[in-house]
C-alpha cells in the first residue's frame, strides 16, 4: 500500500506562506518525492549531472539542499540530502542527531525540472530496511543559499528561537 501526503513548506520567521510544496509518497519498501519550487530564477538550480557524476557525499547542506526526514516510531530516524546536481546522502540516526555509522543504500533515482518561474526535483528512493511497516513520522524541508545573504530555511513547521529540522515535535504523523 503506497500512502501519499502534501506538505507546504514556509521559511523560518516568514509571516507569509512561500511558493515550495512537497509531495511525497511512501510504500513499505520505497518513497517518492516532489519537491516544487516556485518563484526562484530559473539559472539557480543547475541541471542534474549525469548519474555516473552523481556522488554521495556529506555536507551537502552548505549549498541548496532538499531533505527528508522519516522515522518508524522510537527514537531512531533516516534523513535524505539531496543536492540539485544530484549529489545525496542518507543519514541513520539512533537518536536526535546521534548519527549511526554509513550504511549501504541504493542511490536515489532523480530527474528536474527548471520552469520560467522555478524548478522541480523528482525521485525515488529504495528503502532497505528491516522494518515491515511504513514509515509513522516525516519533515520534508528545504534548504536555500543565497550566498552572502545568507541562508534561507523551509519547512512546514519550525521551532521558534531557530531553524531545526530534526526537531521531531515539528514532524508531521502520516
Amino acid at each position: 500500500m503506497i500512502r501519499s501526503f502534501d506538505f507546504d513548506l514556509r521559511e523560518f520567521k516568514a509571516q507569509n506562506p512561500s511558493s515550495l510544496n512537497v509531495q511525497l509518497a511512501f510504500g513499505v519498501s520505497h518513497m517518492e518525492f516532489n519537491f516544487v519550487v516556485k518563484g526562484e530564477e530559473p539559472h539557480r538550480f543547475p541541471s542534474l549531472l549525469s548519474e555516473n557524476l552523481r556522488k554521495r557525499k556529506d555536507e551537502l547542506w552548505k549549498t541548496d539542499c532538499f531533505e527528508i526526514f522519516w522515522d518508524y516510531g522510537g527514537e531512531s530516524y533516516y534523513e535524505l540530502n539531496l543536492s540539485p546536481l544530484g549529489h545525496w546522502q542518507v543519514y541513520s540516526f539512533q537518536s536526535e542527531r546521534k548519527r549511526r555509522e554509513e550504511f549501504d543504500v541504493h542511490p536515489p533515482i532523480l530527474s528536474s525540472t527548471i520552469h520560467p518561474n522555478g524548478y522541480s526535483l523528482v525521485g525515488r528512493l529504495q528503502l532497505d530496511n528491516q522494518n515491515p511497516t511504513a514509515p509513522y513520522k516525516s519533515h520534508p524541508c528545504v534548504i536555500l543559499n543565497d550566498g552572502p545573504g545568507g541562508f534561507r530555511y523551509y519547512a512546514s513547521s519550525h521551532p521558534q528561537k531557530a531553524p531545526d529540522f530534526h526537531d521531531k515535535s515539528h514532524w508531521k504523523v502520516l
